[in-house]
């Protein structure tokens, strides 16, 4: 929830951009504020290294677009694109020397550039209503069954891959769908119960994917043949890897902790927290401001429209800095690559500093 703080002038999923040292404009989302971390935290300074957990008031974590790559850095470094809010928020007009009247959102607008996926290509101003989920259920999700209400704790998913023979097969096992998001250059794709784990480049699967499959996972990993081309032992065993493609993503089940339930004279004894075949289909999920929920690097389905104006990337990166320059009214933030053994000199000098 965005507060008003004066220490502070970058939130919690707020929106970021500077210019690099090619003069090309980069954004990125702000993961941690000097605000997040407390002296009442129960998290106590022996758990984490202090350098890399708490953060200085005036700095920022931040996970740039589309590497996911985090970095701390000085406020007055970055701009602000968007300001992330969500309905419930309390905010209010900064005036100077006024005391201005507060408020609450109600409802949110979000209007969304996207890029094409496998293109240069973007479309803008798509309202992020008319962007669908690759998934259904995703974890941390509200859902409801029946007269049961609870949280996605996690989705197993099993994929139906198609390879260049015809040869088609499922595969489920969990770390063999992770070692298969890592080597498609998904951002540095951890476990899904990390929260260190880059915010960019979020790993989903897609029908029409095109995916890496090594050799071990297309001979260990396979759950079960559609059909097995006399050609797929020869293709596999002249090459250490094979390229393959998404076919279908199925759900296999979902597991739930159920948290309530509506009155009904029936048991109060929660359910069963896995939920799989015919449950599948009657599950529900409570996510009435999905649409206000969208980040920078979330992948979503859309069917371009008549009116849609497809422009290249470079185009709209050129466009987009010229108007938070003219917003701003100030130099935009650059990004200064350091020439080689300026560090070693920086070092040194710091060092003289402190002395």
């Amino acid at each position: 929830m965005a507060t008003a703080s004066e220490d502070n002038l970058f939130f919690y999923e707020d929106e970021v951009f500077r210019v690099n040292s090619k003069g090309v404009i980069q954004f990125g989302t702000v993961i941690e504020n000097s605000e997040l971390v407390s002296s009442d935290d129960e998290t106590s300074d022996d758990e984490y290294d202090s350098s890399d957990y708490k953060i200085k008031k005036g700095h920022i974590r931040v996970s740039w677009h589309p590497s996911g790559l985090t970095q701390v850095l000085s406020e007055s470094k970055v701009g602000l694109a968007d300001r992330s809010l969500m309905p419930g928020d309390v905010v209010k007009m900064l005036a100077a020397d006024k005391n201005t009247q507060r408020g609450y959102c109600n409802n949110i607008k979000v209007y969304a550039t996207v890029q094409i996926v496998g293109t240069q290509q973007v479309i803008e101003n798509i309202p992020t209503s008319q962007l669908s989920p690759l998934s259904k259920f995703t974890k941390d999700l509200a859902v409801y069954l029946d007269h049961w209400v609870g949280v996605i704790r996690d989705v197993h998913i099993k994929l139906l891959i198609a390879c260049s023979d015809g040869s088609r097969a499922y595969i489920s096992d969990s770390n063999t769908l992770k070692a298969l998001l890592s080597r498609q250059g998904l951002g540095n794709y951890k476990s899904a119960d990390d929260d260190d784990s880059p915010r960019m480049g979020k790993p989903d699967f897609y029908p029409g994917q095109a995916l890496v499959a090594p050799r071990f996972i297309l001979n260990s990993a396979v759950t079960g043949w559609q059909n097995k081309s006399p050609e797929f032992d020869r293709l596999v065993s002249r090459s250490k890897s094979l390229n393959v493609k998404v076919e279908a993503v199925e759900v296999d089940y979902v597991e739930v902790a159920w948290r309530c339930t509506a009155y009904t004279g029936n048991s109060v004894d929660p359910r069963e927290p896995i939920v799989k075949g015919e449950e599948l289909g009657r599950l529900c999920v409570l996510n009435h401001f999905e649409s206000a929920t969208n980040e920078v690097g979330d992948r979503a389905t859309y069917v371009v429209t008549s009116e849609d104006v497809v422009t290249s990337l470079d185009s709209w990166r050129e466009r987009k800095k010229e108007k938070l320059a003219e917003e701003s009214g100030r130099r935009l933030p650059v990004q200064h690559t350091r020439r080689k053994g300026s560090r070693r000199k920086l070092k040194k000098s710091k060092q003289e500093y402190l002395v």
